[in-house]
């Protein structure tokens, strides 16, 4: 039907839109409204949210289908910016972009909360483990994966829930995924043995995902470019702030009344969170809205040749669609760098907080509650990136370089370029301050000093964090869900593995060889910063799937 990658917007003629424009109306009022559908609270009115839809064919030679079919996009760079107005407008008040700004915080809150509640949940059972040891008499590496088999959840659900959400929608994959978290978080905390208990955290990782993989895609379906930055810090922020709060709360939940009571929190929280998205917050992905819209009025779908385009069944558009991140998995050079980098990184981040009971509790003898307050220092360098770099250095810097159209999606790494270097000096500084205590040695260095490196680690990690995803974000526009579902899986991977060997690495060797070996790593990471500044716009050139800046 058409080229490689090439856009069919949904159009009609201008006396065909005349005609239906009075039929819509007695159409529109004849439907029910959807629950999941529900208008905006300030519009006061009934009725579904309106939709729209525009069809495309994926790569040439992707499916045998995908060459007769349309589809949901694939754009490719020679087309069309994400932002570009459609051909067809949405109906007054219901265009994410037109969202008054009180009620884009609103729903920016509640996309945090859905991830804030993932996040959390995934390092929430770590301080649980020992206890679990003990419960189902198993090995301590069996227990551990009950965190392990969660966040490698967060590897295989955005494979699944970031194509869905380009072709069915934001928030019926964020509520039905939510509902099926909490059945799976109930389930763990009843679950009578090891092995469904474990089951049921790799089944809630990958219900979870939608959420961490999703939300920056909603951000980008509710605002423009240039003020983009400060949704995307609270994202990030939480992002990295719900690993560190799990074990901080969790600590104080299982040492009081156990293990079971600390699972049971998280249903809870995951219940609350979803009837506050499902019922305060519409639809948002601008595709799906005119999609439905168009249906509503009776309009038929035509290509570009002006004949009406083929329907497509459901199976073969998730058959098609799923192969979105795999394709740019695998064919993208900038999705395999920013996958590979930030996974790295994520190994480093995920290392480093399952290392703590090992340096707290074994090493300098402290109590669980006690080595759980160390967890603050990780929360205060992430919240120091976010407001420092996130709301005032980067978001100055890029929307003057806006202003001044000099934008380009690089703009993004530039705090990166020397933030980046933070982590190593954190992690260096970590490993040669922290196993010193008088409690357990002739050397004492004062605990606060570790807890300054902690600071200074994740102040680094929450800047490069948001500059290189919110550039991956930025590059790919329309499709950043099955992009950002390429790069989670990648790091989700990493994030997954180091907890199991973490702490058998350091009592084999040393906290202090340990943390100055994935100092050096990082040390090495931190000039792919510098090199992508100058060298990423070539990459982009090469991209099939790249657009260009709004």
């Amino acid at each position: 039907m058409t080229t490689s990658g090439q856009v069919s917007f949904v159009l009609s003629s201008a006396a065909e839109a005349g005609s239906s424009h009075s039929s819509s109306s007695s159409a529109s009022s004849s439907q029910k409204s959807s629950p999941l559908q529900s208008t905006p609270p300030w519009q006061g009115r009934d009725g579904e949210m309106p939709a729209l839809s525009f069809a495309v064919d994926l790569e040439k030679g992707l499916s045998k289908t995908a060459s007769t079919h349309s589809l949901p996009p694939l754009p490719s760079k020679s087309h069309t910016p994400s932002r570009t107005p459609l051909p067809e407008s949405l109906e007054p008040g219901t265009d994410p972009l037109e969202w008054p700004e009180w009620y884009k915080a609103w729903a920016n809150t509640t996309y945090c909360l859905l991830i804030l509640c993932t996040t959390y949940s995934s390092s929430a059972f770590a301080p649980s483990a020992k206890q679990v040891q003990h419960a189902f008499n198993v090995d301590y590496h069996v227990a551990i994966c009950g965190t392990s088999l969660y966040v490698l959840g967060f590897a295989l659900g955005p494979l699944l829930f970031g194509p869905l959400s380009e072709l069915q929608g934001r928030k019926v994959v964020y509520v039905g995924a939510f509902i099926l978290l909490t059945a799976f978080n109930l389930g763990a905390c009843l679950a009578p043995n090891i092995e469904l208990l474990l089951i049921f955290r790799l089944l809630g990782g990958i219900c979870g995902s939608s959420a961490l993989n999703n939300v920056a895609s909603s951000i980008v379906d509710m605002t423009r470019v240039r003020n983009r930055l400060r949704y995307n810090v609270a994202y990030r922020l939480v992002s990295f702030g719900g690993p560190t709060l799990g074990p901080l709360v969790a600590t104080f939940i299982t040492e009081e009344v156990g293990w079971r009571w600390n699972l049971r929190t998280l249903p809870i929280f995951s219940a609350v969170v979803l009837a506050l998205y499902a019922f305060t917050v519409p639809e948002s992905h601008r595709a799906t809205l005119l999609r439905r819209q168009r249906r509503r009025r009776g309009e038929k779908e035509f290509g570009e040749d002006g004949k009406q385009m083929p329907s497509l069944s459901i199976s073969q558009r998730y058959a098609i669609a799923l192969k979105r991140p795999f394709v740019f998995m695998f064919t993208e050079p900038v999705i395999i760098i920013v996958g590979l980098y930030t996974a790295l990184l994520y190994g480093l981040l995920y290392g480093t907080l399952a290392a703590f009971p090992v340096v707290w509790q074994e090493i300098r003898g402290r109590s669980p509650e006690y080595a759980s307050l160390t967890y603050l220092s990780i929360l205060g360098g992430f919240t120091l990136g976010a407001l420092i770099i996130g709301c005032f250095l980067q978001d100055w810097q890029f929307k003057r370089a806006y202003d001044e159209h000099r934008y380009v999606p690089e703009t993004r790494i530039g705090p990166a370029t020397w933030a980046g270097f933070a982590v190593p000096l954190g992690l260096f500084l970590f490993a040669w301050t922290a196993p010193y205590d008088a409690l357990v040695g002739p050397v004492d260095v004062h605990y606060i000093i570790p807890c300054f490196a902690l600071i200074i680690f994740a102040f680094g990690m929450q800047v490069v964090f948001n500059s290189w995803l919110s550039y991956a974000a930025d590059s790919y526009g329309a499709s950043s869900a099955s992009a950002m579902a390429a790069c989670t899986f990648s790091r989700s991977l990493l994030g997954a593995a180091f907890p199991l060997f973490m702490s058998d690495v350091i009592n084999k060797t040393s906290v202090q060889a340990t943390f100055t070996f994935l100092g050096c790593l990082s040390l090495i990471l931190s000039f792919g910063s510098i090199a992508f500044v100058r060298y990423g716009h070539m990459l982009r050139a090469k991209s099939r799937f790249a657009t260009d800046p709004e």
